[in-house]
Parts: structure tokens; C-alpha cells; sequence
């Protein structure tokens, strides 16, 4: 790692990027119905001097909708005597995702056919969705990742190739933050970039018996990990074989 937006050396980030990637170049989680529209004065600047300050006081008393709705900024602008205002469309569909509130703090959860994800304070928790879940041991600052997503696009359970992935925090090694933890500096440290380990069972939901792959950095398999499937629920615990960000689920 050499700067704070370092990508390509992060394993917290890049450990990710398949899930990322696949759900919004495939569309895995669909876009919300739900909107809500901005439509901006010509005299906007005499109201704020920003767009997003004009987002909180065009709904006073409400949350911004970030987890409900699409939002939206029109760009045609409105009169210069027309004041700035939300539009705002609800709809009933059921939303994808969900913020719980945990032991140690908030907890994030989406769920759709081919992905599914839960973030958050994780540690010293069980959360679950219909197609995966976690029981996490107390450990760090208890924040972590946990996505899913099928590689070949197919529904999880039936999914011919599935990655799961869980992360926490990475860093360089011998990093030295100042007094107030506010910069680095120059203090980086050095690598090899170290990842914290995740100590969880996990489970994925699975129509038939599966073997679970860890993945080397180069993403080639490492010995299977001892896993069960029992009442459709596929279970293996990260304390097994040797530490890894990434698994690999292939039916048997």
C-alpha cells in the first residue's frame, strides 16, 4: 500500500472486487423502484452552496432514502423564483436490503438470487439470509465482509460455481499512524500487505452435496476444506486449512 486509495495492492478492496464487478456488470441486485428526485432552482445558490446540503433540507425530519429509493438529480433547472424540492415515488415492492442493529453495531444485508452479502459488525454474531450466513467469533474490531455470488450467474443453491469471499481488515506491515490517528505520513511501512483472519463458520444454501476450494493469490484451489450439508444448508468453518479471503463452492 502506498497511498490511502491504493486499489491494486489492497486486499480489502481488491478482495472484493468479483463481487463487486459482477453484480453491477450483470445486474445481480436489481436497481430499486423506489425514487426520489432532486429538482434544483436556478437560484440554488442562494439556498445552499452545495447539491447534497440541498438534499437534507429538501426532506427535514426524514432519512435520505439511500437503502429505499434511487436518487436522482434532474438536471434541467427548475425557475429561478421556484424553490428546490424531492420528488419523491414510492413503490411496494419488497426492498433487497436491510440494515439490522447488532451487538457491536449496524449490520448490512442484500440478498438476490445469484448474490448475497452481509456486512458489518459481524463479530460475536450470527446473522443470516435465506442463502447465507455466518456465526462469527469475537475478533479485532468485529467489522467484516461476507459476500457470495455465482459465477455463472445461476441462483446460488444451484450455482456450478460459487465464490465466497470473507475480509476484515488488511494493511502493511510495521504502519505507524499519528497520535490522533488521522495520517499515516510517510510512516507506510512495508509488505507483503498482511489480511486479517476471520474465525466463522459459514453457510450457503446448496441443492446438493459440495466441496469448498480455499484459493491461493492466484486464485488456483488449495486442498478442500472439510464442509457438511445438512437440510439444504451447506456449512465449513474459515478455522479449517490455511487462511485465504476466497472459496470456492463446486457440486461434488
Amino acid at each position: 500500500l502506498g497511498t490511502y486509495f491504493d486499489q491494486g495492492h489492497h486486499h480489502a478492496k481488491w478482495g472484493q472486487a468479483p463481487f463487486a464487478t459482477r453484480s453491477f456488470r450483470l445486474g445481480l441486485l436489481s436497481p430499486l423502484e423506489a425514487t426520489r428526485e432532486l429538482r434544483v432552482s436556478a437560484s440554488y445558490w442562494k439556498e445552499a452552496r452545495h447539491l447534497d446540503v440541498l438534499w437534507l433540507r429538501a426532506q427535514p425530519g426524514q432519512d435520505l432514502g439511500f437503502l429505499s429509493h434511487r436518487l436522482l438529480v434532474n438536471e434541467e433547472l427548475l425557475p429561478a423564483g421556484e424553490a428546490s424540492h424531492v420528488l419523491r415515488r414510492d413503490a411496494a415492492s419488497p426492498l433487497p436490503a436491510r440494515v439490522l442493529q447488532g451487538p457491536a453495531g449496524p449490520v448490512f444485508l442484500v440478498e438476490a438470487p445469484a448474490a448475497a452479502t452481509i456486512v458489518g459488525y459481524l463479530g460475536g454474531t450470527e446473522q443470516a439470509l435465506s442463502q447465507l450466513g455466518i456465526r462469527c467469533e469475537p475478533f479485532g474490531l468485529n467489522s467484516a465482509s461476507l459476500t457470495a455470488v455465482a459465477l455463472d450467474s445461476r441462483p446460488l443453491a444451484e450455482s456450478k460455481r460459487l465464490l465466497v469471499t470473507l475480509v476484515a481488515r488488511a494493511g502493511n506491515q510495521g504502519a505507524r499512524w499519528n497520535p490522533e490517528r488521522s495520517s499515516l505520513g510517510e510512516n507506510w511501512g512495508h509488505g507483503p500487505t498482511i489480511a486479517e483472519p476471520v474465525p466463522a463458520l459459514i453457510r450457503v444454501r446448496r441443492t446438493a452435496a459440495s466441496n469448498v476450494y480455499p484459493l491461493s493469490p492466484d486464485g488456483s484451489r488449495l486442498p478442500a476444506l472439510p464442509s457438511r450439508l445438512v437440510d439444504g444448508q451447506l456449512s465449513f468453518s474459515t478455522k479449517d486449512g490455511p487462511r485465504t479471503l476466497h472459496y470456492e463452492v463446486v457440486p461434488e
